[in-house]
């Protein structure tokens, strides 16, 4: 299940990210703040598009679909559709906080894994219900805390950057669009396929025990890579 929403918000227009980013932040460099709004505003605007009618269309699938997908995971897909529109909506935040140059972003990994490891030790320990109906409602449970904690923090920063700021009406994101032309989607596109794609390739050719290990494989290399910060060290770095 969580694989196959991988996939589908790998459609959410994401290959502009760094594009939006490099932008904002030569125009808060260049004091250009109203042009920073309206960018950042029709950018959110179309991920949100986007990401709302993916949503629609997994909700719609966990009830058409049921020729091809089976009715216990039909299930999950009925109260997990929404994943897509919350996963854009972080991201958006965590792009302005980049722009922004603010570190407010770098607790967002530890907050969502200590909601979803505190929402689990309450349904396995506190409440003794052990399904894999748990443990997607603990994935669930933290993507929406960490949504609540970005918003609060978001609304703060976006307050003390554009309060008084005047509006702009000039399209900022159409001409970006033009000029960086459809290779960087179509390699974005690509790219997310073939990583979200694994699970279900290995699946079918080897079996879901290996989907398991691969998973786990994977997780304990992300932990040895993230041993060195070098993330995070990298932010600190000044631009100039």
């Amino acid at each position: 299940v969580i694989a196959t929403l991988g996939i589908a918000a790998g459609f959410i227009p994401d290959m502009f990210d760094d594009v939006i980013f490099a932008e904002m932040g030569r125009k808060l460099g260049e004091e250009k703040r109203s042009e920073v709004r309206r960018l950042f505003w029709e950018y959110a605007g179309l991920k949100l598009i986007f990401a709302g009618l993916l949503s629609a269309l997994l909700f719609a699938a966990s009830f058409t679909g049921s020729a091809y997908i089976p009715e216990g995971i039909a299930v999950y897909f009925r109260f997990l559709f929404i994943l897509p529109l919350v996963g854009a909506l972080q991201s958006l935040m965590v792009l302005f906080f980049r722009a922004k140059v603010s570190f407010s972003s770098l607790p967002l990994d530890t907050i969502r894994e200590a909601g979803k490891l505190a929402l689990l030790a309450v349904f396995f320990f506190i409440l003794g219900r052990r399904s894999p109906t748990e443990v997607l409602l603990a994935y669930f449970g933290s993507q929406f805390i960490t949504l609540i904690f970005l918003g609060v923090l978001f609304r703060r920063e976006y307050r003390e950057l554009f309060t008084g700021v005047p509006r702009d009406c000039a399209p900022r994101l159409r001409p970006l669009i033009r000029s960086y032309g459809v290779w960087a989607v179509g390699r974005y596109y690509v790219g997310q396929l073939s990583k979200n794609i694994k699970p279900w390739l290995v699946n079918f050719f080897v079996g879901v025990e290996a989907v398991g290990l691969l998973s786990v494989a994977s997780k304990l290399y992300a932990m040895v890579i993230w041993v060195i910060p070098l993330v995070t060290l990298g932010m600190l770095l000044p631009r100039e």
